[in-house]
């Protein structure tokens, strides 16, 4: 079939106020990420139509989001409404696909299923208890005879909201539904049955895809935990070894490649990639990218890039614009941000590195830091390779401390330090003798 024929509705204008939140349920997260993201990306490359409220409106146009956006105004509500005030938008179109906006675990599977045919269909599931609230569907040999109203009785199927059906007919059935119509929602499965009325064939064809409504908090955390047993299963058949599916949460724009384990509660998000042989243990990682061979245990990345075999943690932070070269140490309580760190430098414990170059087989002693705010601005500093910065240094930015320098522990550095200097800032050392005895004194 002709998918240039063929647009996308995603009807995502509902108010949810069951869901008891000021966040309308299309922009509920699901794994830190929208619903309404899930089901724009499994209609990709289709042009796609969103009857959408104000602040869907503004969410789309922040996120750039490829959609032509339909304004729905205030004189109706319901999904017939929704529908019949789009059709001047789309009437040029041969047919439409129809998604509900709070229907995030639909598949590209499903899509394939409405779209492999011109005919009209409606996707139906089995009974299930969790589907008691959704409507009927009556079908017989394959087409639909009828959609009954809620609270569906154990019937055989159910009506999950996954339409795609001729523009004409629906432009038709409309026009007739108009005309009957008193008060109340309006209706797009009292739409469809009067499309049948006419003479429309309308299809059933069983939904491959999971489906469950996301109208209370209830709903939208069990969306939430199918979707991530979903992901983790995908990742375990791509190779990545989990040591859970429960305590594990990967969002859905995450890729890891094989042979790489996720162990203990490990949170993943955003547009990470994780290479080869990877050992991530109990992190949360956001918007990162890390190379193969790398370990990283108990430790917060965010907008970080890590290189082949680094050893991260535990309890590092690494904030954004982090970059960390192969071969390098971060340990305990390591601080990490706007930072290029070359390859094979060792910061080992409880340091801060802000606003910093470090170059090859650098190391940074336990305690030092790079002071690179002076209360209005900040500055940068500059290390060189092979240099030892000794325990509890604080280098006072802006500083550049060039190739194979040591500064010695307990150090305060305000001034450049040229190359293979040994570098000492601190006062010296005076011994008054006896006069702890008496300053220790109890009063």
């Amino acid at each position: 079939m002709n998918r240039n024929n063929t647009c996308v509705l995603v009807l995502a204008a509902g108010k949810g106020t069951r869901m008891n939140s000021s966040t309308p349920k299309p922009l509920q997260k699901i794994l830190e990420t929208p619903a309404l993201d899930f089901i724009l990306d499994v209609v990709q490359g289709l042009e796609t139509f969103v009857v959408s409220s104000e602040e869907i409106e503004n969410y789309l146009l922040s996120s750039n989001k490829k959609v032509s956006i339909i304004k729905q105004d205030n004189d109706g509500y319901g999904t017939g409404y929704a529908v019949l005030s789009s059709l001047k938008y789309i009437k040029s179109f041969k047919r439409v696909l129809i998604i509900q906006a709070d229907d995030p675990l639909i598949e590209k599977d499903d899509i394939n299923l409405l779209m492999n045919d011109d005919k009209n269909k409606v996707l139906y599931l089995n009974y299930e208890e969790r589907y008691k609230n959704c409507s009927e569907l009556v079908v017989k040999k394959g087409l639909l005879k009828e959609i009954k109203g809620k609270s569906c009785d154990k019937s055989k199927f159910i009506n999950i909201g996954r339409y795609i059906l001729n523009i004409d007919d629906l432009i038709d059935a409309g026009k007739e539904y108009l005309k009957s119509y008193k008060e109340g929602e309006y209706s797009l499965p009292d739409i469809i049955n009067i499309m049948i009325k006419r003479g429309r064939k309308v299809f059933a064809e069983k939904s491959i895809s999971s489906f469950l409504n996301m109208n209370t908090r209830k709903e939208l955390y069990e969306v939430n935990r199918l979707m991530q047993e979903r992901i983790n299963l995908r990742h375990i058949s791509n190779g990545v070894l989990l040591s859970s599916l429960e305590s594990i949460i990967i969002g859905k724009d995450v890729e890891i490649a094989s042979d790489t384990k996720i162990i203990g509660p490990t949170q993943i998000y955003g547009k990470t990639t994780i290479g080869k042989k990877c050992i991530i243990n109990s992190s949360y990682i956001e918007n990162s990218m890390i190379e193969e061979e790398t370990s990283i245990l108990f430790s917060v990345i965010n907008n970080a890039i890590i290189n082949d075999r680094v050893i991260i943690g535990p309890f590092a932070h690494l904030r954004p614009q982090s970059y960390i070269g192969a071969k390098s140490v971060i340990g305990n309580f390591v601080e990490i941000k706007n930072a290029n760190i070359g390859n094979a430098c060792k910061a080992r414990h409880l340091s801060y590195l802000g606003d910093v170059d470090i170059g090859t087989g650098s190391n940074i002693g336990c305690g030092s830091i790079t002071a690179n705010y002076d209360g209005k601005n900040k500055h940068h500093t500059g290390i060189g390779s092979n240099c030892f910065i000794g325990c509890n240094s604080t280098l006072v930015a802006p500083i550049v401390i060039e190739d194979n320098c040591f500064i010695a522990a307990g150090s305060t550095i305000t001034e450049d330090v040229k190359s293979e200097s040994l570098a000492i800032g601190r006062a010296r050392q005076v011994n008054k003798e006896h006069r702890a005895k008496d300053y220790l004194k109890k009063e």
